[in-house]
């Protein structure tokens, strides 16, 4: 495996990452999205690289998990569709709950250990396409969900590859070093996006969520 080199001007890491959300303002495709109806009666919303062939056995299949607040709309993961789309495979993004844009319908929503729906998700793939070749990519928090997994189900994946890209693994530490210096941004950005989606859930079910909007208001970076 070759280390990786940024290309010229970019070795500073906040260019790779705040770069491309400058310069590609708009998703590379427009996917065909699809809701799946879960075992407890939420859901989870789909972003394909095309319309999905059932009649077609070969054609590999590339699940993405996407990073913490990320979607579809998020560079890299359109991106890295894209590439499987260009690869002639078949991609498929997994939206966790509350990250494509509809709040789910349940107070809970998700987290790096909770694997549960990716579970279910891969399984469901399995019976719509019993002879494609299924590989996974998980992004930031999404790497750490995809490690979980193939944890949790080594002999029984349905994954004949995985990569996990830049995943947090020591969550403290990460956690420690995101309020530190230029990465407060990050922090700003991440902690506000969850505030909002907190207080749409406080306001849809107040009695079932642990904290208030008081309480919400109350938490602040450091």
């Amino acid at each position: 495996m070759q280390p990786f080199t940024a290309a010229n001007g970019l070795g500073n890491p906040h260019l790779q990452t705040l770069l491309p959300r400058f310069i590609r303002r708009q998703p590379l495709f427009t996917p065909i999205t699809q809701r799946l109806e879960m075992p407890d009666g939420d859901f989870i919303d789909l972003a394909w690289t095309e319309q999905p062939d059932l009649t077609n056995h070969h054609q590999p299949l590339m699940i993405l998990l996407h990073g913490l607040e990320g979607s579809f709309n998020s560079p890299y993961a359109n991106g890295l569709l894209m590439a499987a789309k260009q690869q002639g495979w078949l991609g498929v993004m997994m939206h966790f709950r509350g990250c494509s844009g509809e709040l789910n319908r349940h107070p809970q929503s998700y987290h790096s250990g909770e694997t549960n729906d990716v579970r279910f998700f891969i399984q469901w793939l399995r019976q719509q396409f019993p002879q494609r070749p299924f590989m996974a990519v998980g992004v930031s928090l999404g790497g750490n969900v995809l490690i979980n997994y193939l944890a949790n189900y080594p002999d029984n994946s349905e994954l004949i590859a995985a990569q996990a890209i830049s995943p947090p693994l020591n969550l403290a530490s990460c956690s420690d070093r995101i309020q530190q210096g230029f990465s407060r941004v990050y922090q700003h950005y991440l902690l506000t996006s969850l505030k909002r989606t907190i207080a749409q859930k406080i306001d849809r079910q107040p009695h079932t969520m642990p904290i208030n909007h008081q309480q919400l208001a109350s938490i602040s970076v450091n």
